[in-house]
């Protein structure tokens, strides 16, 4: 689950050792802009600060990160594909290729 945050850079703090640095990597439409902390549960991993190319800024799991998906953006960026998605189904009778999607 993402959580938007303002387009204010939030607090990052530093890396701890022993944990791999992701800061500047991009996954889709989505920069690791710092380290936020360690994860909310029992199993450990880590929380980054993403900033996507619409300018809002998300919280991530570094699992979900260093996962290779392709269209990896925030959930705002996420409904407006879906909308269009939406529409083109209705107009063209079946969903879109990845090439047809909006940048």
């Amino acid at each position: 689950m993402c959580e938007l945050l303002t387009s204010i850079t939030p607090l990052t703090r530093r890396v701890p050792a022993g944990t791999p640095d992701l800061t500047g990597q991009r996954r889709g439409a989505l920069t690791v802009v710092g380290y936020f902390g360690p994860g909310r549960n029992s199993k450990g991993g880590s929380r980054w600060v993403v900033r996507c190319e619409c300018g809002l800024y998300s919280i991530r799991r570094g699992r979900t990160i260093k996962r290779k998906n392709m269209d990896d953006y925030c959930s705002a960026c996420g409904r407006e594909k879906a909308e269009f998605v939406k529409e083109f189904v209705h107009q063209h009778g079946r969903r879109p290729d990845y090439w047809e999607l909006p940048a």
